[in-house]
C-alpha cells in the first residue's frame, strides 16, 4: 500500500536530483552516469564556512546508485585550537557510510510480483499503513547521518517490508508481513518494530547539565522498546480510482495500545497519480500514534523541540508519564506526474507538541533546473513562530551544458553546549560542474 511522505533530510536538492537523473534514465530506456562538483561559500550555524561537495549517479534498467560527500571548512570564528575541518560530519563510521546515498535494485519476482532492495538514506521509509513508522528520515540530524536498509516484495497473494535505520550500529528496526487471501483486495498484515536502545534518561554531569561524548551524542539510560500491531485492509478499485479503507491496532509494550481507522483514495490517469488520506487515531494515556515519525532521531532524545527549556525528557519518558489519551487524526494528500512530486499533510493528537505539518516539494524540470523543499512544522499553532520547524530548500541551474549554479538552505536542530537540540540555520552558495555519460 503506497503512502504519501511529507519528510525533511539535510539535502533537499540530493532526492530531486536522483528524481531527475531517474527520469532521464527511463526516458533514455537504458543506463545513465553522471559526476558532479561545486565549491561554496556559506554559514553553519554562527561559522562561516566554504564548502566541497561531490556526487556520482549511475543507473541501468534494474538498479540506481547515487553518492554524495561533503566538507566544510571554516573560515571565520575559528579558535586557534580548531581546525579547519568541522570534524563533526566526520566522526563516526555512519558518516562515511552516509556517502552511499542511494543503491536501490527492483526488479520483478516471479511469477507477478516485484521486489525492492534499498542502501542509503531513508527519505521517508513508512511500514504498512505508518500507524508505527511513518515519513521515517535518517538524516535530520546533521552531526549524525546514516545509512540504513530496507526491503520491500509485492506479490499478489502476500507481501513483506522491513527496515533498519543505520547499517553501522542499528536501533530502529521494524518490519511487516501481510497475506492477500483475495489476491490483492483484502491483506491482513503484522508488524513488529524495535528501538534497540529507548533513552528513559540522559545522564547528567555534575553541574547538572547533559552528558555528551566525544562524537557529540547524548550519553543515556535505555531499554529495547517492542511495538507491535495488526492491520486489515480492503481495495476496490478500478481501471483509474482505488479506496482502500483499512484499520490497524498497535501495542507499545509497558507505554499503552491505540486504534486506527482510515482510507486512502488513489487517483491514477495518465503519466500522473493523485492520493488523498484521511485517518482516525484513538489511544492510551501512553500510546503516541506514528512513534517513529520523521524528526524521531531527534525526538527519541528531547521529546519536545519547539519547547525544550518546558521539558527536555526523552519521547519514551514523556509516553511513561501519559497525557496522550484521546482522539486524534490525519489528513493527506500528494500529486506525482513525471517531474513534479508535491505532498503535504496535518496531523493532530493529545499531547506536547501535538500538532504537525508537512509540505514536501520535488521539481526535477529538465537538466537546467532542480528545485527540491521540505518543512516540516512540530507544535505549528501551539508555539509562535517557527520555533518547531525543520526547514530545507535547494536549487540547481544550469547556466551552461557542463556549469551549474546551486544554493541551499536549511533550518535544523543541532545539539548545543548544555546537551539541549537547538535550532540553528545553514546556508550555502556555490558554482560547479557535472559530467554526464
Amino acid at each position: 500500500m503506497k503512502h504519501v511522505t511529507c519528510c525533511i533530510f539535510m539535502s533537499s536538492l540530493a532526492a530531486a536530483e536522483s528524481m531527475e537523473a531517474a527520469v532521464e534514465a527511463g526516458a533514455d530506456g537504458g543506463s545513465l552516469g553522471r559526476v558532479a562538483a561545486d565549491a561554496g561559500v556559506g554559514s553553519f550555524a554562527e561559522d562561516g564556512m566554504a564548502t566541497l561537495h561531490g556526487t556520482a549517479f549511475a543507473s541501468d534498467d534494474a538498479w540506481r546508485m547515487l553518492l554524495e560527500g561533503r566538507m566544510r571548512l571554516r573560515m571565520l570564528d575559528r579558535g586557534p585550537d580548531e581546525p579547519a575541518l568541522r570534524r563533526e560530519d566526520w566522526d563516526e563510521p555512519s558518516d562515511f557510510a552516509h556517502i552511499l546515498r542511494d543503491f536501490t535494485i527492483e526488479d520483478e519476482l516471479a511469477p507477478e510480483g516485484r521486489f525492492e532492495i534499498h542502501v542509503g538514506e531513508h527519505d521517508g521509509a513508512t511500514v504498512g499503513h505508518g500507524t508505527i513508522v511513518r515519513d521515517y528520515t535518517n538524516a535530520v540530524d546533521p552531526d549524525h547521518l546514516h545509512a540504513g536498509a530496507s526491503v520491500r516484495i509485492e506479490h499478489p497473494w502476500y507481501g513483506f517490508e522491513a527496515l533498519v535505520d543505520d547499517v553501522t550500529g542499528p536501533r530502529l528496526v521494524a518490519a511487516r508481513a501481510s497475506g492477500h487471501p483475495v489476491e490483492e483486495h483484502l491483506s491482513v498484515g503484522a508488524t513488529a518494530a524495535f528501538d534497540l536502545w529507548a533513552p528513559e534518561s540522559v545522564r547528567e554531569n555534575l553541574d547538572g547539565t547533559r552528558s555528551i561524548d566525544g562524537a557529540r551524542n547524548l550519553e543515556t539510560y535505555g531499554r529495547t522498546l517492542t511495538m507491535v500491531g495488526g492491520d486489515l485492509d480492503v481495495r476496490v478499485a478500478d481501471d483509474a480510482v482505488a479506496f482502500t479503507p483499512y484499520v490497524d491496532g498497535n501495542l507499545h509494550f509497558g507505554l499503552g495500545a491505540g486504534l486506527h481507522a482510515g482510507g486512502l483514495v488513489e487517483i491514477t490517469p495518465a503519466s500522473a497519480r493523485l492520493a488523498l488520506r484521511g485517518e482516525y487515531r484513538l489511544g492510551s494515556d501512553g500510546y503516541i500514534p506514528a512513534y517513529a515519525d520523521a524528526l524521531y532521531d531527534l525526538t527519541r532524545l528531547q521529546f519536545t523541540l519547539a519547547a525544550p527549556e518546558r521539558d527536555p525528557a526523552t519521547q519514551r519518558a514523556a509516553a511513561d508519564a501519559g497525557g496522550f489519551g484521546g482522539h486524534g487524526f490525519l489528513a493527506e494528500a500528494s500529486v506525482e506526474a513525471k517531474r513534479m512530486k508535491l505532498a503535504g499533510g496535518f496531523s493532530r493528537r493529545p499531547g506536547p507538541e501535538g500538532n504537525l505539518l508537512g509540505v514536501r516539494l520535488d521539481v526535477p524540470t529538465g537538466r537546467r533546473v532542480v528545485v527540491g523543499a521540505r518543512w516540516l512544522h512540530r507544535a505549528i499553532g501551539q508555539t509562535p513562530g517557527l520555533e518547531g520547524a525543520v526547514v530545507g530548500a535547494g536549487v540547481r541551474v544550469m547556466l551552461s551544458k557542463a556549469i551549474y549554479a546551486t544554493s541551499d538552505y536549511a533550518r535544523l536542530f543541532l545539539l548545543d553546549p548544555s546537551g539541549v537540540f537547538a535550532p540553528i540555520h545553514v546556508a550555502t552558495i556555490g558554482v560547479g560542474g557535472m559530467l554526464s555519460f
